[in-house]
Parts: structure tokens; sequence; C-alpha cells
């Protein structure tokens, strides 16, 4: 049954860092309150990439409906405004069936554009190849000139680059969360989530995280969406099966920055009601309802 105070305008949006457990959390609460859950995450829309970013088991999919999975292969083009029209079209229909949907993921720019509307616009092919032509100095001279914004670091990441120019996101964006959207952010601690990413990282490698990436690289090619931890680094060292423990430490080291990163984004939206456990966001969600 469906809680009494969930509305059809109600949603729930779980972020944080990798390796946080927001995947068990989402799934707990879509089974308490009728819930689907939409996946805002930049590498689970993409087919084929299974156990390199975590995705839901089968058994996960099958006990709840799952969107944003599996919508596009390695080798297309997927955008943030792609993410936020498919998502919102999601958003409508499980609203139209009175269930309650549950957003999660660690992508803040995905989050972000779905939960606030920002306006954003898609980029034609010919203007995403002009942005490939110039250098990264002149993106950050367009970046400047159109009045966007981008954290010191991703300033130097000429894919984030390329992607803000195209979002075009700007520091006039509206930041209002609509009523009955709630924002739960799951950090357990870093000593924590180290723990995690390290036993992450050693079972990717127990299920065969080389064959998976071999499989991909043969099928798409060096695609863009396989720079990415732990398909970058198993690409760019050749890992053989009998010699795993370094690039097994990079892998670590890359997610492990990738969570600060994810979490200096999340921490500046106060929004987000924070919890370090499972146990304790359901308090924070069943005070809601």
């Amino acid at each position: 049954m469906v809680a009494a105070a969930v509305t059809p305008r109600t949603l729930i949006a779980i972020v944080g860092p990798t390796a946080s457990g927001k995947t068990e959390l989402a799934l707990q609460i879509a089974k308490m309150h009728n819930g689907e859950i939409i996946c805002a995450d930049s590498r689970t829309v993409y087919r084929g990439m299974d156990l390199g970013t975590a995705k839901p088991t089968k058994a996960e999919r099958a006990s709840v409906p799952h969107h944003l999975l599996d919508a596009v292969d390695p080798g297309q083009v997927f955008s943030v405004a792609d993410f936020q029209r498919l998502a919102a079209r999601a958003i409508k229909g499980i609203q139209k069936r009175r269930r309650l949907p549950v957003v999660v993921g660690g992508s803040g720019l995905y989050i972000d554009s779905l939960l606030y509307g920002f306006a954003l616009r898609p980029l034609g092919t010919e203007q995403r190849e002009d942005l490939s032509k110039r250098s990264d100095d002149e993106l950050r001279w367009m970046l400047d000139d159109k009045g966007l914004v981008l954290n010191p670091s991703d300033r130097l990441n000429r894919r984030r680059l390329e992607r803000a120019i195209g979002s075009g996101l700007t520091v006039q964006q509206p930041r209002i969360l609509p009523q009955n959207y709630h924002m739960i952010g799951l950090n357990p601690g870093i000593k924590l989530l180290e723990q995690r990413i390290a036993e992450r990282t050693r079972q990717w490698f127990e299920k065969n995280i080389l064959e998976e990436t071999d499989a991909l690289v043969t099928t798409f090619g060096l695609v863009e969406p396989l720079n990415t931890p732990p398909y970058r680094e198993i690409i760019e060292n050749a890992v053989k099966d009998d010699d795993p423990a370094a690039v097994q430490d990079l892998i670590n080291l890359h997610l492990r920055q990738l969570a600060k990163r994810q979490l200096t984004w999340f921490k500046r939206n106060l929004d987000i009601q924070w919890s370090a456990s499972p146990e304790e966001a359901i308090e924070i969600i069943k005070k809601l309802f």
C-alpha cells in the first residue's frame, strides 16, 4: 500500500558519493512506498557497462521497476538534456500511476537539472563538432564569456568543459525545489566509504571486470563513456588476470577522488537532509510521510 501522505506530486531523491549504499536504500524506499526507481547516473545509462557501474542486479530490477538503465549504447551521445527529458517523462508516468518516483544517483548535474528544472538546450551535431575542434583554453574562454560556472578542477577537464557549455548552466539558474520533493543524502563517512570502494573493486575482479571491459572495447571501441573507473584504468594499464593489484590500487584511488568530488558538489545544496546510514535515512523519510 502507498503511504497515506504520498501525494501524486511527492518525489524522493537519494544522493551521495559512490559506494555509499544509495542503490540498497532506494530499493528499500521503493518497496515501502510502492515506488519506481529513476537512475540518475551518467554511466548506468549505457548498455553493457554493468559490473563497472555497479548496476542493480537482475533480481533487484525484477523486484522494483527501474528507469534510465541501459537506455543507449556506449557509442551513442547522451547529454544532461537527454537525461532531463527522459527522466521528467518517467516521473510523469510514475506519478500518473500514483506511485512514488525515487530518483537515485551520484551524478550531481543530472539530479540538479531534473529536480530544479534547469533550462537546458541539447547541442546539435554541428555544435558538438565545433566544440571538439577547439582548444581547452578556447573552451574556458567560451565558458567565461557565457557567464557559465564550473569548479576549478572541472575547468581542467575537457569533457566537463564541453558538457557545461552544451548544457548552458549559469549562475542565474533558479534553485527552488518543488513542494513535496525531498532530497536525502547518504554519507557513511570517508573511512567506511574507502572500505566499501576497496571491497567493490575486489568483487569486480572476482566477477571478471576484465572480460566486461574487453567486450565493451571490442564492440564499441575506445568511446568516451569508458573514460571512467574502472574501465579507464584497465584499458590504460592492459592488466592481466595474474597481476591485478596495481590497477586495483589505481581504481581505488580514483574512486576515492570521485567520492570526494561528489560530496563537494552535494554538500553545497542546503535542500539535502543528510544521514550516515540507510537506517537513519529511513527514519527521516518516515517523518515525511
